[in-house]
């Protein structure tokens, strides 16, 4: 699970970019702080990975919370989210190290690709052992690199993405596993594995209701995500 710390000092907009962290499977938002101030104490509180940083502040600029990190040590990720589109404050944000600048107002797919692209070259620097000149250059200049993510054992990329084709075709509606079963050729025992998976992953929602009689209904339904999220097991 990657923690963020948003750093935002209008509350409608921290409000807005805690509910889009909490949107994108592994991540999740563990301290709001509407000035430099409290995000430095924060930060001594928590341990962020990751940082959602404005440039305007009141008082203080989001710069001066870069310089606190570098002098200090700290290593947490930055993505800076500012209406700060000039080309100092941008050059200013990359030689602090910020690894994605979002401009306001964005839309959740920027927001969501930002992050996942963080969360990529996160799995990417974990993996690294004996470095080739190949893996550096595509983590450094996001040169053709694979990023994959392994499914679980007992799972195929094949078959995964022809549930998730099958799950597409419901158009949003609730289903059952029973569903499944009934519009695909596979077995209940694997249409569950699949389910469980999702499930696990963020990706579908899940209700189960009981009745008076029988054994209880669960229903799935895809939750707000992106085709974008779901590359990385192709």
């Amino acid at each position: 699970m990657i923690k963020v710390l948003i750093v935002e000092d209008d509350p409608m907009v921290a409000t807005l970019n805690e509910q889009y962290v909490n949107l994108v499977p592994d991540f999740k938002c563990v301290g709001n702080a509407g000035n430099i101030d409290t995000a430095m104490r924060l930060l001594t509180e928590i341990k962020a990975d990751l940082i959602l940083l404005d440039i305007f502040m009141l008082k203080r600029s989001g710069f001066e919370l870069m310089r606190h990190l570098r002098e200090r040590d700290i290593s947490a990720d930055v993505i800076f989210i500012t209406a700060a589109r000039d080309r100092e404050s941008i050059e200013r944000a990359m030689r602090f190290g910020a690894v994605d600048y979002l401009i306001k107002p964005f839309t959740f797919e920027r927001f969501q690709e930002a992050l996942i692209s963080y969360q990529k070259r996160n799995h990417l620097i974990c993996s690294l052992n004996d470095v080739s000149q190949e893996t550096l250059d595509g983590f450094l200049f996001k040169k053709d690199v694979s990023l994959k993510k392994s499914l679980p054992k007992g799972l195929t990329s094949k078959t995964f993405f022809n549930v998730w084709e099958t799950i597409n075709s419901f158009q949003g509606t609730a289903f059952t596993a029973d569903d499944l079963v009934k519009a695909m050729d596979l077995s209940r025992v694997s249409i569950r594995k699949y389910l469980h998976f999702l499930e696990d992953e963020g990706i579908l929602t899940v209700e189960t209701k009981y009745g008076e009689l029988g054994r209880p209904s669960t229903k799935y339904q895809v939750g707000e995500i992106s085709e974008k999220m779901l590359d990385v097991y192709r």
